[in-house]
């Protein structure tokens, strides 16, 4: 069995600036309705590469030996709050983003990829190793993925949150979204963004207790998938095999999450 590391390491330059905006109307007193955005551009080797007219097939360049980054890459967060009562709260997120990689690179280097899956992403999936794509890293058993990451990412939450005694409260939530590669990589089969990428969303729902101990929120949660899109269109939805009784299906599909914070 071999493991891949080689994701994980990325061994050149990454030049150039970053632009966030963020906007909370959170703030102040609690409203009925607030309202979270956070928007990210990030450039890295532009001016460089063109210059050098730098190509990662027919004309790689380097700088001080090592080679450069180079692409462009968009990150909006979009964030709604609906607070029905003191006690119940609605949260929505929605979240994409794009990465860009030309010129001198193939690929987004591994730090600026997007994952997906884990106790602030998809709850109901393993940590970081949903897609890209229809990839799946289970069904390769003589590789051990630390993680799978992808150049471009969509992902949508929601969660009712209902404050149920004191400092404990109760979370009902539903997750969506996915990651794909800007380029086809063979060692990543199905993992290419396509015109099909809404038929390759996983998704999962779940619950959870929070503990606010005012200091921190203490979050437990357990979550299980309703829809892997590793599985073929038609079957992908798995209500079907939804088994409680089964021990079995409890280890393979029954994710518990132990996190600091609400997720979003």
């Amino acid at each position: 069995m071999s493991e891949l590391y080689g994701n994980l390491i990325f061994n050149g330059f990454i030049i150039g600036p970053t632009y966030e905006f963020t906007y909370n109307s959170q703030v102040g007193f609690p409203k009925r309705n607030s309202f979270y955005f956070d928007g990210l551009i990030d450039m890295a080797g532009n001016v460089l590469g063109l210059a050098e007219n730098a190509n990662y097939e027919k004309n790689p360049q380097k700088l001080l030996g090592a080679t450069y980054a180079q692409y462009i890459k968009l990150q909006p967060d979009f964030r709604y709050y609906l607070r029905l009562s003191p006690a119940t709260t609605i949260a929505a997120r929605i979240m994409a983003g794009i990465g860009i990689p030309y010129g001198n690179s193939n690929d987004l280097p591994n730090i600026k990829e997007f994952w997906a899956g884990g106790n602030s992403d998809l709850r109901g999936f393993p940590s970081r190793l949903v897609g890209p794509g229809t990839f799946n890293a289970y069904s390769h058993p003589e590789t051990t993925y630390i993680e799978t990451l992808g150049d471009l990412k969509l992902e949508s939450n929601i969660e009712l949150r209902q404050k149920i005694y004191k400092f404990i409260g109760l979370g009902i939530f539903a997750d969506a979204g996915n990651i794909w590669l800007y380029h086809n990589n063979p060692a990543l089969p199905g993992g290419a963004f396509t015109s099909g990428f809404y038929n390759q969303l996983a998704v999962d729902i779940g619950f959870g207790l929070r503990f606010d101990f005012k200091i921190l929120i203490l979050r437990l949660d357990l979550g299980m998938p309703i829809r892997d899109p590793w599985i073929p269109e038609n079957g992908s939805w798995v209500f079907n095999k939804i088994d409680f009784a089964s021990s079995d299906w409890r280890k393979n599909n029954l994710v518990f999450n132990i996190a600091i914070g609400y997720p979003f």
